[in-house]
C-alpha cells in the first residue's frame, strides 16, 4: 500500500512536466503545420520561388508542377526547378529556398555547366497535409 502510493506520488509530480512538455510538442506540431501549403497555396509558393530567383539574378529556365503524390499522411507536391546563373547566385537562391517560410526540399539536383555560368536542374517539392493525417488528427483530438 505505500509502495502504490509512493508510485502515484510520482506520477503525480511528472504530470505538471508532462503536461509542459505536451503543450510545447503542440506548439512545434503547429509551427511545422504552418510550413506545409495546401492545394491553394501553391501557385503562390511557385510565384515566390520565381521571385527569389529574379532577385538572384538567375534565369529561371522551368519551374513546372508535376502531379501530386498522396501518402499516408501527407501530400508531396513535387515540381521541376531549372535555374540558371553564376555559382555564387545559385548557391545563395538555394539558401533563400531553405529560409522560405513554406518547407521546400530539393531532390535528384544537378549542376552543370552552360554558356555564361551554371545550370541547376533539381526535382523540388513541398509537402501539404492529405487525407491520412486528417483521420490521424481526428483519432488523436478524439482519444
Amino acid at each position: 500500500m505505500v509502495a502504490d502510493f509512493e508510485g502515484r506520488a510520482r506520477e503525480l509530480a511528472e504530470l505538471d512536466r508532462l503536461k509542459r512538455l505536451l503543450v510545447d510538442l503542440d506548439q512545434r506540431v503547429s509551427e511545422r503545420r504552418r510550413m506545409l501549403p495546401d492545394g491553394a497555396a501553391i501557385p503562390s509558393l511557385l510565384e515566390g520561388i520565381g521571385q527569389v530567383a529574379k532577385r538572384r539574378g538567375l534565369s529561371l529556365e522551368e519551374l513546372e508542377l508535376r502531379p501530386a503524390r498522396p501518402l499516408e499522411l501527407y501530400v508531396e507536391r513535387p515540381f521541376d526547378l531549372r535555374v540558371r546563373g553564376d555559382y555564387h547566385a545559385i548557391g545563395g537562391f538555394v539558401a533563400d529556398l531553405a529560409n522560405l517560410p513554406r518547407l521546400v526540399t530539393l531532390h535528384d539536383f544537378s549542376l552543370s555547366p552552360v554558356e555564361g555560368g551554371l545550370e541547376l536542374h533539381a526535382l523540388a517539392q513541398t509537402y501539404s497535409i492529405g487525407d491520412g493525417a486528417r483521420v490521424a488528427d481526428a483519432l488523436v483530438e478524439g482519444s
